[in-house]
This record gives structure tokens, C-alpha cells and sequence, in this order.
């Protein structure tokens, strides 16, 4: 998932590139735009460039930015700036930015399709003369129930050149600092609009998307089905027929997620929606028009494909109907037991259209995801010699929980936590080797239930470890020891002696007895 600029608090901060979608509630009235002091203004040119061979959305900085300077320009483009300045504060607590971000891109269209009027902050301009068009004297500041408060836009391609898709909404929070700045105020905003893009998440267990930006690495038990998140949009001229008009605009529409590893199985696609409205029926993979492909081998790297039949007439009336809006697509895969630990695995989701001939793409990626494991060698005490045959658990530590391996104990395709007299018991190779596949990062206890053949029980059978990143690939392993098991004897000093020794001993022992005797 792409990050925004805007902070929590929306303070001198900027978000463009993030794609605003439909939802259900009506912003109220807008603010009334308050007279600047002389330089509270600033100016916002928009830089319109054909993005068809930049693949990926590419992060605005508020300056020229050197990626874009060889893509051709594009004239005849219309962009309109829209004052959202209420809409946010009337909701903002001084904490929930980001929160309100996400509903500004969620209830977008709605908002525009009742307020546009109301909300224009002036009228539409065209891209000329390399592709730009400046908006000049925007307030830093708006009125906001009497009070001036930090102005919130949003700027949107409202004329579309032909041939092209729509580029994303952009909104922009003021005041913008320059790069590296807290201070300089950026009164010269260059913004870059480019196609709708894509979005990726990967859903936690409440249904909500991980921190990417702060962990992009996730850990997790072998077993274990994620949930993934995409949206994508349905182009507004979906239905459209293509110059000729001999055939539809759009020749191919196709979705694709592919893993960049081995170690996980596609599971099912388990929701499809449009806002808060399933529609699994018309565009999941039972309907009609719908074709959804997969990887089969769990031996490879997943990946699965779901393409629209253009060519399929319900299936264009039904995108038709839903031109512009955003597709909602939940995902499931697994992880599985041929994921090696300590491996990081990606995925890139691609939507892929031909639209006149020309193809599109458009991608983003998924945090990296992991298993985790952890090597032992079993030897003996005073020789190191490798030791097989030893036997143990794996306790959760802090807990009574013992790990029960589904399928093979070395290579398990989930695991089960169950009381130690269930759990399954794994045993040291022809090496001495322990080698413990498909935890998740945490601390655990090997606990040894029965020691090699002709070895004693160490006096304490517990040894704490903890999987993390990088405990699987080490080089130097963890030994753990095992005494011989020698029977007791007493030490000999000159065998013939002894047997002398008795022998004399009886003698006199004898000796002394007769004379007693006789005595």
C-alpha cells in the first residue's frame, strides 16, 4: 500500500495520489471563504503528464520532481479545485486525521455529486502550453465558524482528454512546507495527477489493515490464512464503443495477484463489494462473463487471475453500471508447509486493461510476510559427536500449551496447541539436527522427554529459545548435551593381588579358628 503525506493532525502536510471513492453521507454547508492577509496565498500548477509507461503511483513533493520530465505532456485536460475545509473540520478532534482522510476518500463522490456547486473554489481550468494549468491565489486559510483554520482541497480532473483514463483526485492540505522544511512555506505547489491507481492491504484478525509503514514485515504460524484487501476502479467510459465505434472501448479487463515466493496456497476470494454493497453475484468468480485462473501446486508460487469477458454483453452492461466506482476484492491465502523461514514473500496485484488498443497497468504490493523457525544439535557431553535419536516437545512459553504438527512434524502444514500428553513428539536426525519449521516469532521451550539411547536425562530437560527474524538461517548452532550412560565400577589395582590377598586372608582367618579350638 502507497503511503500519503498527510500527517495525523493534517498540519503543514500534503496527500496526493490516493484514490477517493463512493460511500454514503452528504458534507453540510461549506465555509465561507475568508480574505487572505497579503502572502497568505499560494499558487498550485498542475503538471499533466501521460502516465501509461510509468507504472505505479509516484508520490508527490509539492516540487518538480525529475521522474516525470520524460513523459509526454498532455493538453486539453480539465481540472477543478473544491473546498472541503468543513467537511474535515466539523468531524476533526485533533487526533483522527488520518481516520478522516480515509472517510474523505470513501463518501468523495457523493460529496460532489451534492455539493459540487456549492463547494467549487473556482472554475474548471485546462491543461495548455506542456501539460499545466495554475490555480493562482488560493487562501491558505478559510473561515471556518468565525475562526480561520488551515484550508482543505480537493482537486479533481473534471474533463478527461480522449483515449486516457481519469486522473486520481488529488487533496491537498495547507500549508505545504518545502522538502526537508518546517518552516518555508511551499507558495509555488507543483502537483503531478496520473491514472487511477490500485490499493493493497493486508488485513489484521479485527479486519483492519497492518501498519505497512511501520513494519513491513509480518510473521506468521504455517496454517495460517491472511486476508488481503484490494480496490481498484471500474473506468468511467467502460462502456463506451472505441474510435471506430465498430467495438467496445475496452478489450480487456483483467485483476492478477502473484506471490513473489513459494510458501503460501490461494485460498478463495471471499468478498466482493461496491461500498457497503455485495456484489459477489455480479462481479466475483461464479458470474457470469468471469473467469478466475490459479496456481494449483502448492510447490509453486501462488498467484490468481480473474478476467472480465469484454466481449460478453452482460458483462459490460453490469461494468457499465458501475463505471467509476471502486471495487472492493477480499482475498484469502495460506500459509503452507513448503514456506521456507526467514524467507520474505511479496505480492504484486496488477489490474490490467486494454482500452483502444493500449495496454494499462496499474500495480501496487502487500507488506512482506515470513515463518519463522529455529535449528538445534543434539550432542554428546565430552566428545561434541552428533547425537540421533533424542526425543521432544515444543512448549509455548508462559503457557501449558504443547505444539501438535499437522501432516509431518518436519515440514507441517499447520499446528495445533494442545496439552503436552497430545502434542507431538520430534526427534533429532541422522546430523543431531532439531530443525523446527513454521513458527510464528516468539519465545518457546524444547522440552527433551526422552534422551539417545545409551544417554541419561539432562538434569534440567527445558531449553528457552525464541524464533525471530534471522533465528533460522544462523550458522553456528545451539547445542544441547547428553551424558553417556556408563554403569558404576570399582577401580582395579593388580588383579593377581586381590585374588592373593583373599586367598591369604582365608588362610589366616583359618588359622585362627583352629587355634581357638584347640585352645
Amino acid at each position: 500500500m502507497k503511503t500519503s503525506m498527510i500527517s495525523r493532525t493534517w498540519r503543514g502536510t500534503i496527500a496526493i495520489a490516493m484514490a477517493l471513492t463512493a460511500a454514503s453521507s452528504i458534507m453540510g454547508a461549506v465555509p465561507t471563504i475568508a480574505a487572505s492577509k497579503t502572502g497568505d496565498n499560494v499558487d498550485i500548477t498542475i503538471n499533466k503528464k501521460d502516465g501509461l509507461d510509468l507504472n505505479g503511483l509516484h508520490q508527490n513533493t509539492g516540487v518538480e520532481m525529475d521522474e516525470f520530465k520524460n513523459q509526454d505532456p498532455v493538453n486539453g485536460a480539465g481540472f477543478t479545485v473544491y473546498d472541503v475545509t468543513e467537511y474535515f473540520y466539523d468531524a476533526f478532534d485533533g487526533t483522527n486525521g488520518e481516520d478522516l482522510y480515509e472517510k474523505l476518500k470513501d463518501e468523495w463522490s457523493t460529496i460532489l455529486a451534492g455539493n459540487a456547486d456549492k463547494i467549487k473554489a473556482g472554475k474548471q481550468q485546462m491543461t495548455a502550453d506542456g501539460g499545466q494549468t495554475t490555480f493562482k491565489d488560493l487562501p491558505i486559510q478559510v473561515e471556518y465558524n468565525k475562526v480561520l483554520r488551515n484550508a482543505v482541497y480537493v482537486i479533481a480532473e473534471t474533463t478527461t482528454v480522449e483515449n486516457m483514463t481519469p486522473a486520481l483526485p488529488m487533496v491537498v492540505a495547507l500549508p505545504v512546507y518545502m522538502p526537508g522544511s518546517k518552516t518555508e512555506v511551499n507558495k509555488n505547489i507543483q502537483l503531478y495527477p496520473k491514472n487511477y491507481g490500485v490499493d493493497k492491504v493486508l488485513l489484521d484478525t479485527k479486519g483492519d489493515p497492518v501498519d505497512e509503514e511501520n513494519n513491513p514485515l509480518y510473521d506468521f504460524e504455517v496454517g495460517k490464512v491472511l486476508t488481503y484487501r484490494v480496490k481498484y476502479v471500474i473506468p468511467e467510459d467502460i462502456g463506451k464503443l472505441n474510435t471506430a465505434e465498430t467495438a467496445a472501448l475496452y478489450s480487456q479487463f483483467a485483476v492478477k495477484d502473484a506471490m513473489t515466493e513459494v510458501g503460501t496456497t490461494f485460498r478463495k476470494i471471499s468478498s466482493v463489494k461496491i461500498g457497503d454493497d455485495d456484489v459477489m453475484s455480479k462481479f466475483g468468480p461464479e458470474a457470469a462473463g468471469v473467469t478466475l485462473t490459479k496456481e494449483e501446486s502448492s510447490e509453486n508460487a501462488a498467484w490468481w487471475q480473474m478476467d472480465y469477458d469484454m466481449s460478453n454483453d452482460s458483462m459490460r452492461t453490469r461494468l457499465e453500471e458501475e463505471a467509476g466506482n471502486t471495487l472492493v476484492v477480499e482475498y484469502q491465502v495460506v500459509i503452507n508447509e513448503n514456506a521456507v523461514p526467514d524467507t520474505k514473500i511479496n505480492n504484486d496485484f496488477v489490474v490490467s486493461f486494454n482500452r483502444d488498443g493500449k495496454p494499462i497497468s496499474q500495480t501496487d504490493d502487500g507488506p512482506n510476510i515470513t515463518t519463522g523457525g529455529y535449528k538445534f544439535k543434539k550432542v554428546d557431553s565430552t566428545t561434541n559427536e552428533k547425537l540421533p535419536g533424542a526425543k521432544f516437545k515444543i512448549q509455548k512459553a508462559g503457557t501449558e500449551l504443547y505444539a501438535k504438527f499437522v501432516g509431518t512434524w518436519e515440514a507441517p502444514t499447520s499446528i495445533e496447541w494442545v496439552s503436552k500428553g497430545e502434542a507431538t513428539e520430534v526427534e533429532s536426525n541422522s546430523d543431531g539436527h532439531i530443525i523446527l519449521q513454521g513458527l510464528e516469532h516468539g519465545n518457546y521451550v524444547l522440552v527433551e522427554t526422552a534422551p539417545p539411547d545409551g544417554y541419561v536425562n539432562p538434569v534440567n530437560p527445558d531449553t528457552t529459545f525464541t524464533v525471530k527474524e534471522g533465528s533460522y538461517t544462523v550458522t553456528e548452532l545451539p547445542q544441547i548435551k547428553n551424558t553417556p550412560n556408563t554403569p558404576g565400577k570399582l577401580p582395579l589395582t593388580g588383579g593377581i593381588g586381590l585374588i592373593t590377598l583373599v586367598v591369604v586372608g582365608g588362610a589366616l582367618m583359618g588359622a585362627s579358628a583352629l587355634k581357638k579350638k584347640e585352645d
